[in-house]
């Protein structure tokens, strides 16, 4: 065995060169994502205190009243987080037109149906005018918007067209808000808004609203005091897909 030993020594030592060498390796790798997962924990910690110096955009419909059928409702707009500066606000609207399977009793719906969709800029719907409260937080603008129903009458015309025995179409109105401010450490913020059927406002990531806010410019536009059941059914016919 000491023979063995002895005329082996020089494979033995180079066995344990190259194990203490991988050891060293693993152990290097080991302390690199140890340090990376150190800076990466700082960096979310970072991003949590600077959370709560950051300002927090709300924005809701509110009911105002209803005077000769005519609904009103008032856009407000609110800071609830830390102090911002240059705030602005962008309002847009599209009427959302789409068809629906009309189901009679016991009936099962037909997954074949090809059901058409569009969604058809809405122009003069938001007031060319909003008032401003001149501060930083709490409720930083409100914008009344009269007659929110004014379009119904006209929707429900259209709709009439397209009412078959197993077709219906279903309109509304759909509202979308872009805000721009500056925060305390003067970082420009950009963020995009849609509102629920309670008027309530619902984050959008940023992909999603640069893609509504460019349809919007993109497509020809309906007039919300203006347009006519004919020039309703003119832009499906157009967009309807």
């Amino acid at each position: 065995m000491k023979n063995f030993l002895i005329e082996n020594k020089i494979f033995f030592e180079i066995f344990t060169s190259i194990l203490l060498g991988v050891m060293a390796i693993v152990v290097s790798v080991q302390a690199n994502l140890i340090a990376k997962a150190q800076l990466a924990l700082a960096d979310e910690s970072k991003n949590l205190t600077m959370l709560q110096h950051l300002p927090e955009i709300k924005a809701k419909f509110e009911y105002v009243d209803s005077e000769k059928r005519w609904r009103k409702e008032r856009l407000v707009i609110s800071n609830v987080g830390d102090e911002m500066h240059e705030f602005s606000s962008y309002e847009i609207a599209f009427v959302s037109l789409k068809e629906l399977q009309l189901l009679h009793k016991n009936q099962e719906p037909d997954p074949s149906m090809h059901l058409k969709k569009a969604r058809i800029p809405l122009a003069e719907y938001f007031p060319n005018v909003s008032f401003g409260v001149n501060q930083d937080k709490g409720v930083i603008c409100t914008m009344d918007v009269d007659n929110t129903n004014l379009l119904d009458k006209n929707l429900g015309e259209f709709e009439n067209l397209y009412l078959t025995n197993n077709k219906s179409m279903n309109s509304n109105i759909e509202r979308f808000l872009r805000v721009g401010y500056k925060d305390k450490f003067r970082k420009k913020h950009v963020e995009y808004l849609k509102f629920g059927p309670a008027g309530e406002s619902i984050p959008m990531n940023i992909e999603e609203g640069v893609e509504v806010f460019k349809e919007y410019e993109a497509k020809n536009m309906l007039n919300f005091t203006k347009s006519t059941a004919k020039d309703i059914n003119i832009l499906w016919l157009k967009y309807g897909a």
